[in-house]
């Protein structure tokens, strides 16, 4: 998975939102889940920075190695 090609669909997603577009639309223009557009979007509402903090949350999170579970 390429991060910057996420950050780009995340963003997009978030514009082609504030124009209305519906997330099913969204969803098959940017070749994403819809739920997944739902929790960006849900996400970015909710987030005290916006855009901006749910992107940098979402890059520290992809950060390192993940620890397996058992």
């Amino acid at each position: 998975m390429d991060i910057m090609n996420q950050i780009t669909k995340i963003t997009l997603a978030w514009e082609l939102f504030g124009q209305d577009i519906p997330r099913t639309r969204i969803a098959q223009r940017l070749e994403v889940n819809r739920e997944t557009i739902g929790i960006w979007i849900k996400s970015i509402q909710g987030h005290s920075f916006g855009l901006r903090g749910f992107i940098d949350d979402y890059l520290k999170a992809k950060k390192g190695e993940r620890t397996k579970g058992s």
